[in-house]
């Protein structure tokens, strides 16, 4: 008797399961037999071009055992932080696995697998009074800060710092050269974010506030068409998590800095 391929019984499965609204998503990557994934490749530790020319990072990690886990190709489909969710929306990719903060605000329009990571805002700085000043006393116009397009630091500025004078940027590394030339004065990003780029630049005397602003819920954004997908993928994260391979990847992306041979 003929063997029948793996990734056809997991396709008639899934399908012979689903309800016929709840199948968008989930079946066509199982008859494309990939996942088209949203990501930067501007975010360093979550994602980052490396000297080959390949994708690597923490959240190209985790879409890679995803993808592992039910039999198909991880296709990553690479565009600026503001228009990720854009695309999730036209349907030209089918999730977004980008360091993106669950928010109220993009729950009304999204669903969110996770948190598969926790966060908070910080700044980078060349100037230690910064570092040093409560962030209520930050929030003055002599002070400029830049902040990446899109991103969740965009509306903590417009909320906490409104006064400071705000340039937007297309990735975090135009902000890191802006604060190295003294363009601005501070970038406000994730802790993950200024860490990195401290840690990469450390012949430029760099600063980051170790105190968070915030605390914030990583997540991966999901059409809201598709609750099963939805399911899939926390089941997914769960597993990771249960299995201590979660935290090992975790290690490797922010607390080993081995990986930076890859892209330097």
């Amino acid at each position: 008797m003929p063997r029948i391929p793996r990734m056809l019984i997991f396709s008639l499965f899934i399908l012979s399961v689903l309800p016929l609204q709840a199948q968008n998503v989930v079946k066509r990557i199982v008859e494309n037999g990939e996942i088209r994934i949203g990501t930067t490749a501007q975010q360093p530790p979550f994602s980052v071009k490396s000297k080959a020319g390949n994708v690597i990072g923490f959240d190209i990690d985790i879409a890679l055992k995803l993808a592992e886990a039910i039999h198909v190709e991880a296709n990553f489909i690479e565009m600026n932080f503001s228009e990720l969710l854009e695309a999730l929306d036209r349907g030209e990719i089918d999730m977004v696995v980008s360091g993106i903060t669950i928010t109220p605000e993009r729950n009304l329009k999204y669903l969110f697998a996770g948190p598969y990571l926790l966060s908070g805002k910080s700044i980078l700085t060349k100037n230690r009074k910064l570092i040093q000043t409560p962030i209520s006393e930050l929030n003055t116009g002599r002070i400029s800060v830049a902040t990446l397009k899109g991103s969740t630091s965009v509306t903590y500025v417009q909320k906490y710092l409104a006064a400071t004078d705000l340039t937007l940027v297309d990735s975090y590394e135009d902000a890191v050269n802006m604060v190295i030339e003294g363009k601005i004065d501070m970038m406000l990003a994730d802790y993950s974010e200024c860490a990195y780029a401290s840690f990469r630049h450390q012949n430029h005397g760099l600063l980051i506030k170790e105190e968070l602003f915030s605390s914030e819920r990583i997540g991966i954004a999901i059409p809201a068409s598709d609750p099963l997908l939805l399911n899939l993928v926390n089941n997914f994260i769960s597993d990771l998590d249960d299995s201590g391979e979660l935290k090992k990847i975790e290690d490797r992306w922010f607390r080993n800095g081995s990986w930076l041979s890859e892209v330097e």
